[in-house]
Parts: structure tokens; sequence; C-alpha cells
């Protein structure tokens, strides 16, 4: 009698193939990792990587706290751009590819991707910071201000939540096909806006753990942090909201930069290329290295 076998390609954890790029050691040096950085990116941004790594994720600038940075991507279709990538790989070897092409509906293999190897090669790590590559990030804030708010808590996402009962999409660019969530207009979970967010480590497994069961969704922000969370269940959200946390307005975010200074609550924005180093000068001088760890404690 033949043996019918399941068909796990509908699983992202089993779409990850093997790991084209990949450096085992990167968490390894260092008894625990305070944060890891994920940055989800493009194998032609270049350059977003580059000013990301001379930057707000170098880890001499925070010493004694140990910062680790991961390029997630996948593969391009230019053969031309893989020995650029690994060119890039070999000097930096910060860089985790898994043998899927990077595309947009691809988005959310990359993401269980960094599940996978956070799980193996990263689990020394207190907390998570997930990222785009079009983000600046404070991170003298996120250490001495927003970890300690977030020491002890366990199986948490911090994140701007969108809460249940948010309109699924039929039309347009996120659109929803009719035969998902068939019975619902409305989503029935939290999820969070995927530009930035931050999660405890324990919560890493189990939602690399339900990708291998739970069938995939291109929506990358959805199915990361909306419908893994619920079919692990237990996750606590706290919002982190944009506007007061996190920020998509580049001009607010440097207004409060400017009138509140290292006062305001904002610790990350999107921003365009073009301003990228205006902001992260901005950050430094907030950041004085001299007194940085000093810094107080506020409630986000």
């Amino acid at each position: 009698m033949a043996t019918v076998r399941e068909d796990t390609s509908i699983f992202p954890a089993y779409s990850i193939g093997r790991y084209i790029m990949i450096n085992p050691k990167l968490c390894r040096d260092a008894n625990y990792i305070d944060i890891v950085i994920l940055v989800h990116t493009a194998p032609i941004n270049i350059e977003k990587r580059s000013r990301i790594r001379q930057t707000f994720a170098k880890r001499s600038l925070y010493l004694p706290y140990e910062v680790r940075v991961a390029f997630l991507m996948g593969k391009p279709r230019n053969e031309m751009e893989q020995r650029v990538l690994h060119y890039e790989h070999t000097r930096y070897n910060d860089t985790v590819m898994g043998d899927f092409y990077d595309d947009y509906h691809n988005l959310t293999i990359k993401g269980v991707m960094g599940y996978r190897w956070i799980s193996k090669f990263c689990s020394n790590a207190r907390f998570v910071l997930k990222i785009d590559d079009d983000v600046v990030v404070d991170m003298y804030k996120v250490l001495t201000r927003y970890i300690p708010h977030m020491e002890g808590k366990r199986k948490s996402i911090f994140c701007n939540v969108w809460r249940k009962n948010m309109k699924i999409e039929r039309k347009g660019k996120w659109k929803v096909p009719y035969n998902i969530f068939s019975n619902t207009s409305v989503f029935p979970f939290y999820y969070c806006s995927g530009f930035t967010l931050l999660m405890s480590r324990d919560l890493v497994r189990p939602l690399y753990n339900a990708a291998k069961t739970t069938p995939l969704f291109w929506i990358d922000d959805l199915y990361l942090f909306g419908i893994l969370p619920f079919a692990v269940g237990g996750v606590t959200f706290h919002d982190y909201q944009i506007g007061r946390n996190i920020s998509i307005n580049q001009e607010e975010t440097f207004s409060c930069w400017e009138k509140q200074g290292s006062q305001c609550s904002i610790l990350s924005t999107l921003v365009r290329k073009e301003d990228f180093w205006k902001f992260w000068m901005k950050i430094q001088q907030l950041n004085d290295h001299s007194s940085w760890g000093a810094l107080t404690f506020f409630e986000p």
C-alpha cells in the first residue's frame, strides 16, 4: 500500500531551504547577547546595509551591552548580484540568506527564516529587534530605556498593535482572497506593524515551530506577528504606538527629537535615504558617549 506524504510546501518553515550564506558564530562570542537586530533587506540594498553597519548596529558603540545584527534575505535571480553579495558576506559575515528567491511575496518566508536562525544560532539573545532596512533606530534609547521596561515579560511582543476587528481588505494592494477568512470581514487576532518591533527571546522558537504547521499567508506582518502568535497562544502584545514610540513620519520624529531631546519617546522612524545621516547625527548628539549609559528610564 502506497504511503501518502503530507505536502509540507504550504508551510513556510519548509520553504526556506538550506542556508546559502550564514555565520553560525555571530552570537557565540559572548555568553549572552542583549539584543539582536534582524534586518529584513533586499539583495540590491547594499548601501542601506552599509549605513546600518556603520551607525546604529555597530556593536562597539554600546559596550558593555552586547548588540548583534543579521541581514535577512533570499537569493537574487542575477548571478553577478550573487557574486557581489558573496563578497559582502565574506567581508562582514552578517548575512543570512536562504535558498528561496528574494521576492515581495516571499517576505513571510524571510521572516520565518529569521525565527529559525535565532532558534539555532542566536538563542542566547535576550531580546530581538526586527526592522526594515529603511529605518533608523536610537539603540541607546532601546538599551537604556526600553529594555528595562521589557525585562521579565514573557512571550511578549512590543509593537504598534492593530487590534482585533481590523477590517479585511478584499481589494487593492493588501487584498485577501475571499476563500481565506471566508466567514468573517475582520481579523480575529491582534497583529503588528512590522517595520519596527521587539520581542522576548522565549517567543521565537514557538513562533518558528508554529510555522511548521500553519499554512503560509503572504502578507508578512499578518502572518509573522498575527497568525503565528495566535497559533502559539498566550502571547502578550504591548502597544508601542505609531507617533508615540515608533514613527512613519520622519519630520515629526525629528521635531520631537529637537524639542524634547533625549526625553522624546520615539525610538525609531522610517527615513528617506537622503536624510539618514542627518538623523544619525541627531541621535549621536542626543546620546553623548560619555554619559549615555546613565540616562534615566521612563515608562514607554
